[in-house]
């Protein structure tokens, strides 16, 4: 077997011998189990022997913590990703994870729905993060146990490293969804807005036309921002008035065309680079998923992954990420003209 064919070798560490036996259970028939150790230092000594392509983590061991391994894991090899399958629903744990350099976070009672998942989103060269694992406060404070949220069916929050990686990724999918009758409504900075829209002149598609017919709605942030917020907060009314006739709108012009309705934007994020308050931002996605299901449109959602690392912003972005139906990384993604919003490489 050449190196195409053979499976992924994964290396598994956790000190409870009924977890290990059921994870390497469920990943047998699709990678090589190297080995099984129940505490951190025998996972690094592991690691240096059998080299794996993935090592799954605790974060709670003997020896040395998952955290811990990690961070000396990456220090020594670092083409060998490390994902946490973890019981810990904590945010300061999550942000440590992602600091150490881990690719993915996988919470152990959603091991059976997110575990094949997850391993298979890190190995496309992604981040996964267990739908759910924001709690929005940290170890130091103390909070109720979180409830899964009724969600809207086509909300989801796209992950990227850098400003640059999400915006090219806007314009591609704006450009295939345009090519195939499909309606676009864009929430982007002006700069931002400027360059999807030469994207899309260059690929062949006639900006001014789908404007026409209403296949297009680009909306500058910078000039919404300040008719939705009033005295910094935002006003619900006006902007209930303001979008649902846009929504209504565009679902109307997509039945024309037996086709749908794309969303696609950082609203929420840009409120938070802006300076409003967090609760500004939490209400948005709230209003975004009244939308979604009242004109059954699908709206993508765009946050750098640094918000997870930075401790001010974390409450902000647990509280977000828990408006969205899934937590998906959209940087550096395989060759596809699609946003992904069923299919193995996300969780439902």
């Amino acid at each position: 077997m050449n190196l195409a064919e053979r499976l992924p070798r994964v290396l598994l560490a956790d000190d409870h011998p009924a977890l290990l036996r059921t994870a390497a259970g469920m990943l047998a028939p699709y990678f090589e189990i190297v080995a099984a150790v129940n505490n951190g230092k025998t996972a690094l000594e592991e690691t240096a022997r059998a080299n794996p392509d993935l090592v799954l983590l605790d974060i709670r061991m003997p020896e040395i913590d998952g955290i811990r391994a990690a961070r000396e894991l990456k220090r020594r090899q670092a083409g060998t990703e490390v994902v946490f399958l973890t019981a810990q629903e904590d945010d300061d744990y999550i942000s440590e994870a992602l600091a150490a350099g881990a690719r993915g976070y996988i919470l152990k009672r959603r091991m059976q729905s997110d575990l094949l998942i997850g391993l298979n989103v890190v190995r496309a060269g992604h981040f996964f993060i267990s739908p759910h694992a924001f709690i929005g406060h940290s170890n130091e404070e103390q909070g109720k146990p979180n409830e899964e949220p009724h969600w809207s069916a086509g909300h989801v929050m796209g992950f990227y490293l850098d400003e640059g990686a999400f915006i090219n990724r806007v314009s591609e999918v704006a450009c295939s969804s345009l090519a195939e009758d499909k309606v676009v409504i864009m929430f982007l900075r002006r700069a931002q807005l400027t360059y999807v829209s030469r994207r899309l002149a260059a690929s062949g598609i006639d900006v001014d036309g789908a404007i026409a017919w209403g296949g297009y709605r680009p909306f500058s942030i910078e000039g919404i921002a300040s008719m939705l917020m009033r005295n910094g907060e935002l006003d619900v009314t006006n902007f209930l008035v303001f979008f649902d006739p846009v929504f209504d709108h565009a679902a109307r012009a997509a039945r024309k065309k037996c086709s749908e309705v794309i969303v696609l934007g950082n609203l929420s994020s840009a409120f938070l680079d802006f300076g409003y308050d967090r609760m500004n931002a939490f209400r948005v996605e709230g209003l975004w998923n009244q939308l979604a299901q009242k004109h059954s449109c699908t709206i993508h959602c765009g946050c750098l992954v640094e918000r997870l690392v930075a401790k001010n912003s974390r409450e902000a972005l647990a509280r977000i990420c828990e408006a969205h139906s899934n937590v998906i990384s959209i940087d550096r993604y395989l060759q596809t003209n699609e946003l992904p919003t069923t299919g193995r490489l996300i969780s439902a």
